[in-house]
């Protein structure tokens, strides 16, 4: 019987132990007062809402798609300039290891809206009208 009660004991003190740790969300970095948006739910919002209408813009070279580095696109967010609120960054093409700076993006947090532009001296533009604009062309990798 004491058996049974130091194991029923040790098992209740693990569990004890298990469930004092607070879990945080990974998602949400805090910094001072307000919390910034974190790279990977920014890399997440990215990859269902922007980049399925950039690859309409691209043509991928077959042969070159093979290879141990994936192909496609990809985003840099710019921690020092984003907050809560706007997330800045660069967005990159890959075909194969090779990588390509594609466009610069301006990403409404609260709003969810995604704004790109071609270079520093552009100004921003919705994501559908930079689509609508940009010409389809082989990437330049």
């Amino acid at each position: 019987m004491k058996k049974y009660l130091i194991a029923f004991t040790f098992v209740a003190g693990i569990a004890l132990i298990l469930s004092s740790f607070n879990s945080t969300e990974s998602t949400t970095t805090i910094d001072g007062d307000s919390k910034k948006v974190s790279n990977s739910e920014v890399w997440e919002f990215m990859h269902d809402k922007v980049f399925n209408k950039l690859n309409t813009l691209v043509t991928y070279d077959k042969e070159r798609m093979f290879s141990r580095c994936p192909s496609g696109f990809s985003q840099h967010m710019d921690e020092e300039v984003s907050d809560n609120q706007f997330v800045f960054g660069t967005i990159t093409f890959a075909q194969g290891c090779s990588r390509d700076e594609f466009c610069l993006y301006k990403l409404d947090w609260t709003k969810k809206e995604t704004y790109l532009k071609k270079t520093e001296k552009e100004e921003y533009v919705a994501l559908d009208t930079f689509v609508k604009n940009e010409k389809k062309k082989v990437a330049k990798i």
